[in-house]
């Protein structure tokens, strides 16, 4: 006797290849093609970690049993950041698996809102990324305020450093730059497509928002921060230009989201950072080496919102 599906038209998703950027745009793709198709979507386990990142997602995301138990037609996409409609339309009926990368912000734009409040992190990770932004705009005479023996003097001490703090973060603009690096220099990787971002891209993408902006600060985050360092050595002496030093790839993503704008270079954490901070964002125009295995494999008007701008 042939046992029935429990699952119905259920789609799963396990995770796939790469690391958290990666894993976001395949939550949130199936997010909202469930969301689209009025299916449920079942997570592979390795999706349990994101709820302690973004607790909001507790509750919100339902695991299911080994994949391999469960029967189902298992769906593959035809490139990795190409917005395919009849998949987000009609994924046929039964159960079904839906592979492997699904990267373009087309499959959730209809539940932006829900994505958004969903991928807010937690409460701790939050205040770390804040403390950050504020230690770097607020006088060093203002940030260590000893307790004073006139109660009074303490008093107006620190309300003088609370008004200052919140003026000074008010007219700050924070341009948030990922530049990643690790794996995009590996020579497999350069054969398949993948190169890391010139300087002078960045260079540009850092005069356009000078430019646009006063009181601008720019918080540099990436994989590999000290050869970030390196490669940005020239602008050791701007005082405009901070670095982060987290171990903890939340903590920068987390800092990328409370700025006012970004720079992303290429990757898909650089490209959530700028999708959370909801700002205005400039994208290095080369993800991929033209015409390579990878370019074609990709879409920049599928990966990309249209409000963002594309550099050189």
């Amino acid at each position: 006797m042939t046992k029935l599906n429990p699952y119905g038209n259920a789609i799963f998703v396990r995770k796939p290849p790469g690391r958290l950027g990666n894993m976001l745009f395949m939550f949130a793709s199936a997010y909202g093609i469930g969301k689209h198709q009025k299916r449920d979507v079942y997570f592979s386990q390795d999706f349990k970690l994101l709820p302690h990142m973004f607790p909001n997602l507790e509750g919100t995301l339902k695991f299911s049993t080994p994949l391999e138990q469960v029967p189902k037609l298992r769906i593959s996409e035809r490139g990795s950041a190409i917005f395919e409609r009849h998949l987000y339309d009609d994924l046929y009926e039964g159960a079904v698996e839906i592979c492997c990368y699904f990267q373009s912000w087309k499959y959730f734009s209809d539940v932006e809102s829900e994505i958004r409040h969903l991928l807010k992190s937690n409460s701790q990770t939050l205040t770390r990324a804040k403390n950050f932004l504020q230690s770097l705009v607020v006088p060093k005479s203002l940030t260590n305020i000893n307790k004073k023996p006139n109660k009074l003097v303490t008093n107006i001490l620190k309300s003088h450093k609370e008004t200052m703090t919140r003026k000074t973060l008010s007219r700050t603009i924070f341009v948030g730059v990922h530049i990643r690096l690790g794996d995009m220099t590996d020579s497999e990787n350069h054969k398949f497509g993948r190169h890391a971002a010139s300087t002078s891209y960045i260079l540009k993408a850092m005069d356009y928002f000078r430019k646009k902006y006063s009181n601008v600060h720019f918080i540099v985050c990436s994989d590999d921060i000290l050869r970030a360092m390196q490669t940005l050595h020239f602008l050791a002496d701007q005082r405009d230009v901070s670095y982060s030093h987290a171990t903890d790839p939340l903590l920068d993503l987390t800092i990328l989201s409370q700025c006012n704008h970004t720079i992303m270079t290429v990757g898909t954490f650089g490209w959530w950072g700028a999708w959370l901070a909801n700002g205005e964002t400039v994208y290095y125009k080369y993800q991929n080496i033209p015409g390579s295995a990878l370019d074609v494999r990709e879409n920049n008007a599928d990966l990309f919102p249209p409000s963002w701008i594309p550099m050189e």
